[in-house]
């Protein structure tokens, strides 16, 4: 589950959730909740509140992975401060190499993977790449005035929709990032976490750009060789594609 804004401040919400087999969450999405901040909207609790602290140690106990993708920097600080369980970030990229708040420093990648967890590579372009998330940005700000300027005429609705469309084909005709740059930020996160910490998060059903050559779960194998091309041992190769990502399901999940 993406966002704690479905738990409705509601530990029990949590339960039932568990009970109908969710075993990993993230706490926020790109905008905060009344508990967490998150990391592209404006900080309200200077990371997590003291029921954000219930929510994770109610997460520990249960069995769910704590997932820190998509949360502030004072958000993951105070998750790894409070959880007694390993912590993962599914989909979050290397800030070391792109600066964007969605991605993780060097720190908090070290941190990720001294409680045991796991950091998987998101795919999309503009995580990967200053150039292309600079290019995404000025096309966010067309899009923005071009639906200001079709509402007055087609209605708040119409209007989002064709702006959303303009803006998912101009993202689309864009040069796509390099293979090489996703496996750049695997290279990064192994070298910064070891490869027994680190994994994929393609976000496949979430982003508008992946990288040159890769287009669904059917190209992973271009990952596969590249990885073995550049040096890291097979058995480095499986833990990454999916064995460290069952490894600490098994571990916290049971």
């Amino acid at each position: 589950v993406e966002g704690g804004h479905a738990l409705e401040n509601s530990l029990d919400n949590l339960r039932l959730l568990h009970a109908r087999g969710v075993r990993y969450r993230t706490l926020t999405w790109n905008n905060g909740n009344d508990w967490a901040d998150a990391c592209c909207s404006p900080p309200r609790h200077g990371g997590l509140t003291d029921f954000g602290r219930e929510v994770v140690r109610e997460l520990n106990r249960l069995g769910i992975l704590v997932d820190v993708s998509h949360a502030s920097d004072a958000t993951v600080a105070a998750v790894l401060e409070t959880s007694a369980a390993p912590v993962i970030a599914s989909h979050s990229a290397a800030r070391a190499l792109a600066r964007h708040p969605r991605n993780l420093t060097d720190a908090q990648v070290r941190a990720i993977a001294r409680s045991g967890g796991v950091v998987g590579v998101n795919f999309y372009s503009a995580f990967l790449d200053a150039r292309f998330a600079a290019a995404v940005e000025a096309i966010d700000r067309e899009a923005a005035a071009l639906e200001r300027r079709l509402a007055a005429s087609a209605g708040p609705g119409p209007a989002r929709e064709e702006a959303r469309a303009w803006r998912r084909a101009r993202i689309a005709a864009l040069d796509p990032v390099p293979l090489d740059t996703l496996l750049d930020h695997i290279d990064h996160l192994v070298r910064v976490a070891g490869p027994d910490h680190v994994g994929l998060g393609s976000d496949f059903d979430g982003v508008a750009a992946l990288p040159a050559g890769i287009r669904d779960a059917a190209d992973l194998p271009r990952i596969t060789d590249g990885l073995l091309r550049r040096g890291h041992r097979a058995e480095d190769v499986e833990k990454i594609l999916g064995l460290n990502w069952l490894r600490v399901l098994r571990e916290v999940a049971g």
